[in-house]
């Protein structure tokens, strides 16, 4: 793991290196940045990043702003260009002025003419830079596709958004640049047309170079004319050549100036640039490093956990061989006394105490029993001859029979024996 991180790191420096030198192709040198000191120690490596981290979010947020900038410039631009009706009124002085005044036009043409060569310029620089940012991007986010899946959906709309922007800006670019180029045309042919009409106004081309003898030729009537009026168009015409190489001198120093001005401020410009894609190359590169961190926390934890798993494989085949079968572990239980069964039964010891107890109190039963077997017999013998004193059964009913004639006997004597008592004649009347 670790050493294909470096090997991702080394290689995004190396495309890194590749984008910001001079050498590269589409890349321009800029006065103001020393590309000898653009060197791997300054942080412009670029490492294995993910499209979702934070690093990256600010980064396409600074290259929004820088979008937003070059669409105002595209506007500034937009709104101090040439329109044809400057051209119209161009014409007119080129027309009626004099000497002055047509070098003074062609002067003023020539500036705008390289005004608008250096507008070229710069949309061609602004539009080579939007195409390496653009590049660089999609490789950040090439090298990114394997990175968390956490935020891609925010961060998908996001460049979206930001190649939806860079298009606009692009097409916007493309139109300046055919109007530049458009105007640039018709400058050059109304500047033509303005010195064709401008030769025919002052004698036609022809007059313009033939020598002064075939204008004596032709103005034969009036030959003081001719000759003044082929002097001042030779003078004329010279003056207009001296004039087209000033105006070409000037506009090349004024381009020259120009150049180095935009080049010095193209080269803050790539300063401030650069040291924006250096603090969000930083930024990246500390999160590459917490996530260097946190996926060595997490292959310490898997190797941990893959651990533990060989653990419990290594147990579970310990259990596979020295486990009971639970058949043979049912009938094991069966043979085995019940816990409550075996609560309710006696020990040897407590039985035989119980034992030798029971013997022992048998014994002085019997001993009491032999003891009073005496004493039994008399009271058997007092039992029977008690019995043999009193009458039997069979023996009661003739002498019941023998009592009641005897009674019956008694009350007929006492009823024949009774005094017989007269009733009292007194009482009877009372």
């Amino acid at each position: 793991m670790g050493t294909g991180l470096h090997d991702v790191l080394s290689k995004g420096r190396g495309e890194a290196l590749q984008l910001l030198s001079p050498t590269a192709p589409g890349a321009e040198t800029s006065p103001g940045i020393d590309t000898g000191t653009i060197s791997p120690a300054r942080g412009l490596a670029v490492p294995e990043v993910s499209g979702h981290d934070v690093g990256t979010a600010e980064a396409l947020k600074q290259l929004s702003h820088l979008c937003r900038a070059l669409e105002e410039r595209v506007a500034r631009l937009e709104a101090t260009k040439s329109d044809r009706t400057e051209l119209e009124e161009l014409r007119l002085p080129f027309l009626e002025g004099g000497q002055e005044s047509i070098a003074s036009v062609l002067t003023d043409l020539q500036d705008r003419m390289s005004a608008l060569q250096g507008m070229a310029s710069d949309l061609q620089g602004e539009k080579e830079k939007i195409k390496q940012l653009q590049d660089a991007f999609g490789k950040l986010g090439v090298m990114g596709a394997d990175g968390k899946v956490d935020d891609s959906l925010q961060l998908g709309s996001v460049l979206r958004e930001m190649k939806r922007e860079l298009k606009e800006l692009r097409e916007k670019q493309d139109a300046g640049r055919a109007t530049l180029e458009q105007l640039l045309a018709d400058t050059a042919n109304r500047l033509q047309e303005q010195l064709d009409e401008l030769r025919s106004t002052l004698g036609g081309p022809e007059l313009a170079v033939q020598p002064p003898g075939n204008a004596e030729q032709e103005e034969a009537p009036c030959p003081a004319c001719s000759t003044d009026v082929g002097a001042q168009l030779g003078r004329l015409l010279q003056r207009y050549e001296q004039l087209q190489e000033l105006v070409e001198s000037v506009s090349a120093r004024q381009a020259a100036g120009r150049a180095g001005r935009q080049r010095a401020a193209r080269g803050q410009q790539d300063e401030e640039l650069l040291k924006h894609i250096q603090a969000a190359i930083a930024q990246v590169q500390g999160d590459c490093e917490k996530l260097s961190c946190i996926t060595g926390n997490l292959m310490d934890d898997h190797q941990q956990r893959q651990r533990d798993i060989e653990a419990l494989f290594q147990s579970l085949e310990r259990l596979e061989k020295e486990k009971v079968d639970k058949e043979e572990l049912v009938l094991e239980i069966d043979v085995k006394a019940d816990r409550a069964a075996l609560a309710g039964k006696v020990s040897c010891a407590q039985f035989d105490a119980a034992m030798e107890q029971l013997n022992g109190m048998i014994g002085e039963m019997l001993s009491k029993v032999t003891g009073q077997e005496q004493d039994w017999h008399q009271v058997q013998q007092k039992l029977i001859e008690e019995l043999d004193s009193k009458l039997d059964r069979l023996e009661l009913a003739p002498l019941r029979q023998q009592l009641e004639e005897r009674w019956r006997s008694v009350l007929k004597q006492l009823k024949e024996s009774a005094p017989r008592v007269e009733a009292d004649d007194a009482a009877g009347i009372r």
